[in-house]
């Protein structure tokens, strides 16, 4: 029985009642066992809204997942801001980057440095137009797009781009270029694609042919549909003609 803080059919979310696993494509395994291994970009690759990203945060613990958009990534400085501050949302996170901000039991293999996330912060508020001045910025010799994917791989994160087709294509180019690194150290990385573009990856860098896999997500069933639709109503305690179901398929 429903009741009235549960959700059934919930279209542009992530599903729970209705939720179709999908077994005779084995999509979930598919993803679980290529995540296992590590060292490749994952290409999901599906037309738009075919479920791409409810499978990854169906796959994927959502303590031990950044996902990004595409289309928010304008350079690696971009992307490196921005798993920094996905990462501040984590209550583990949070709790590391309290301590190491206070000075008070910094553990050297579990923090990233002071003076790594005063700068990262720094950098987040200048680009949300803070009236911080970015002259003050703390400057440091090494890299912290280096830093921040070796913080993840040390904690088993995967990074996920969806819609990476979005991104500028010289952008693309360097940042699968700067993941080189963290894949052959075994990092989880995801990106998600529409079908036409599946091929961007190795376009953009014709050696990434070994280090990627891709996974297509194909077009749903009228079977795998009509599952989502007897699973809502039978949730909703509800009955439907199978006529009327029949037409939502067809749509």
């Amino acid at each position: 029985m429903v009741t009235n803080n549960d959700r059934v059919f919930t279209p542009l979310t992530t599903p729970y009642l209705t939720y179709n696993k999908r077994e005779g494509e084995r999509l979930e395994s598919n993803v679980k066992h290529n995540l296992e291994v590590g060292g490749k970009i994952i290409v999901l690759s599906g037309p738009s809204k075919i479920g791409k990203t409810v499978l990854i945060k169906k796959v994927i613990d959502e303590d031990k997942r950044i996902i990004l958009e595409g289309g928010d990534l304008k350079s690696v400085e971009d992307l490196t801001l921005r798993m920094i501050q996905k990462l501040s949302k984590i209550p583990n996170e949070i709790t590391k980057i309290e301590s190491i901000n206070s000075n008070a039991n910094i553990d050297g293999s579990a923090s990233l440095g002071a003076k790594f996330w005063n700068w990262a912060y720094l950098r987040i508020s200048t680009k949300a137009g803070s009236s911080v001045n970015a002259k003050h910025e703390m400057i440091f010799g090494d890299d912290p797009f280096e830093r921040v994917t070796h913080y993840m791989l040390d904690r088993g994160y995967t990074l996920v781009i969806d819609d990476f087709h979005y991104i500028d294509g010289t952008v693309q180019r360097e940042i699968i270029r700067k993941l080189k690194a963290p894949l052959s150290e075994g990092m989880k990385v995801v990106f998600a694609l529409i079908p036409s573009r599946t091929e961007v990856v190795i376009q953009q860098e014709p050696d990434m042919s070994f280090r990627t896999k891709v996974l297509n997500v194909p077009l749903w069933s009228d079977d795998e549909l009509r599952y989502i639709s007897d699973r809502g109503f039978e949730a909703l305690n509800t009955s439907v003609e199978s006529t009327i179901i029949d037409k939502f398929v067809e749509k």
